[in-house]
């Protein structure tokens, strides 16, 4: 059999334990990322809440139907009579809204002062939301427990035909 082993090393083996560079811990190198990325979500969160709180405030507040009910309320006669003039309208953070799939209700619980008085003011507007409109459904004014609606003061009034003139008779 000796033969068979004429190909192997015969060598002694080596008694010296064989010294291997250490190899170090490996360590994901974006891991200073970590704090960076908690601190980015954190902010993008305070940031979506904040969108999305302007978003509101300027929904509620700088809509056209808003803004023509307290114009209606600083110059309505009724109102001048019961508090004087000039009127001022005190916005109220109470605002409450209904959503519906079609349209947004939002009510206004203000408060208004002139120099002979105070009262309170509910106002609902409508907004439609495939169009974006907004639309006046309310104005209800309270002065010493007199309640009076000033939504019809909104409404341009109508022309009636006069009899005097000529024109289609019917």
């Amino acid at each position: 059999m000796p033969g068979r082993c004429e190909g192997l090393n015969r060598e002694p083996l080596n008694s010296e334990p064989v010294t291997v560079p250490p190899v170090p811990p490996r360590r994901n190198r974006l891991f200073w990322i970590m704090p960076i990325g908690c601190f980015g979500l954190l902010t993008c969160w305070f940031a979506g809440i904040g969108i999305f709180g302007y978003l509101g405030y300027q929904q509620a507040y700088h809509n056209e139907a808003y803004h023509a009910a307290v114009g209606t309320i600083e110059q309505s006669a009724v109102i001048h009579r019961l508090v004087g003039a000039p009127v001022k309208i005190r916005r109220n953070a109470d605002v409450q809204a209904e959503t519906s799939p079609e349209v947004i209700r939002i009510t206004y619980p203000d408060s208004f002062s002139g120099p002979d008085g105070s009262g309170t003011a509910k106002i609902v507007v409508r907004i439609d939301r495939a169009t974006g409109k907004s639309k006046i459904e309310a104005i209800q004014v309270t002065v010493d427990d007199q309640i009076i609606n000033l939504a019809d003061e909104t409404e341009p009034p109508q022309q009636l035909a006069d009899p005097t003139q000529p024109g289609d008779a019917g």
